[in-house]
């Protein structure tokens, strides 16, 4: 059968056209508003123009503007690979940065109100079926006396951390425990912002957490690829990818103005494959011979590990800040056990990998805290 080249453009439209037909920016389905295609597109055409110098320009006075850049465009200007298009980027964003939030960074201290957890986030330790770690739940006494420990630090802004359990993490407990860091007053001082970062939630739960006066909420979302969301979070309600995709926009409908979307880097796949699951080996590897480079550096021609701004001649060193030549003598006959316990540490972990947990381990309900 031929098909001549006018066919062939109709059926390349088509293509095209059911792929666009499903994003949808404004849309609130998940599988709209994220379309795995447009993502590929998207990055080969940033790869594609990463030197084309005139648009990259363009965009950057595009970006001064402050009103808003398309994806393609802003990862365009993340893929930039011209050494001087690069720092008037970075001039530019520290230039809008100052004129929304002056020069200053705000830093808030996370507080942990409970562990318990039922989904089978197969990279958290939080996970359901981890039956080595103990459970805690924060009662209101523990959850005052934490806060003025952090206010005795300076803390001044907080985020709620909880782990998705409606029994023993409901709504009402993440609420009361709101309440009581707000009536603390210590030291004439009080907590200024409660942010919260749980579970995706209904419309009515997030117009209840704006009423007892949150400041942001925040929610990460490990992937948005929904074959690897999919295959990482085997069991729970944290399973369900467009419940939890679409949580901003319940959020922002029962009244919540300010959100936060924690952006994740690692989960989809390695630099080997998809299916690649091996990659602890190297960053494994990676870890001890940065760490050997560094004690070498320290260890050879007395180099100094803790210079002295004062006094160059009385920075520390090995040698000046060891009491004795018995304890240099001890550390060298300790370092020479450092292989045998990186061969243990790798037979601990072949040991604990060779049997990972199944999905229906997961699916089992019988819990144990």
């Amino acid at each position: 059968m031929i098909i001549d080249n006018f066919q062939i453009f109709i059926l390349y439209f088509n293509y095209q056209l059911s792929i666009y037909e499903v994003y949808n920016i404004k849309s609130r389905q998940a599988e709209e508003f994220i379309n795995h295609q447009e993502i590929l597109d998207t990055l080969e055409y940033a790869q594609a123009n990463r030197n084309n110098r005139p648009l990259i320009e363009s965009l950057i006075d595009k970006a001064a503007l402050c009103q808003g850049l398309s994806h393609r465009e802003a990862a365009l200007l993340l893929e930039c690979d011209e050494p001087e298009l690069v720092q008037r980027i970075y001039h530019l964003a520290r230039e809008i940065k100052r004129k929304f939030y002056g020069n200053r960074i705000v830093m808030f201290a996370p507080l942990y109100l409970s562990n318990y957890c039922v989904n089978g986030c197969v990279y958290c330790p939080y996970h359901a079926k981890n039956r080595t770690i103990p459970r805690k739940k924060l009662s209101q006494e523990e959850i005052r006396r934490e806060v003025i420990a952090l206010q005795d630090m300076g803390h001044k802004r907080l985020a709620l951390e909880a782990g998705e359990d409606p029994r023993n993490n409901p709504i009402d407990y993440i609420l009361e425990s709101i309440r009581t860091i707000y009536s603390i007053h210590h030291k004439n001082a009080a907590i200024r912002r409660v942010n919260v970062n749980i579970a995706a939630t209904t419309v009515e739960n997030y117009r209840l957490l704006k009423e007892a006066g949150i400041g942001t909420y925040i929610l990460f979302q490990e992937t948005y690829s929904k074959e690897h969301y999919e295959a990482l979070h085997p069991t729970g309600p944290k399973s369900n990818y467009a419940y939890h995709t679409e949580a901003m926009d319940r959020a922002m409908e029962g009244g919540i103005d300010d959100v936060g979307i924690g952006v994740l880097f690692g989960l989809v796949k390695s630099i080997l494959s998809a299916t690649y699951t091996k990659g602890i080996w190297f960053a494994g590897t990676g870890t001890v011979l940065t760490v050997l480079a560094l004690l070498l550096c320290v260890g050879y021609n007395h180099t100094a590990y803790y210079p002295s701004t004062a006094d160059l001649q009385s920075s520390l060193t090995l040698a000046n800040s060891c009491s004795s030549k018995f304890t240099l003598t001890t550390m060298a006959y300790v370092s020479i056990l450092v292989p045998f316990v990186l061969a243990y540490i790798v037979y601990a972990w072949r040991a604990i990998d060779s049997k990972p947990i199944t999905v229906d381990e997961m699916k089992e309900d019988d819990h144990a805290y």
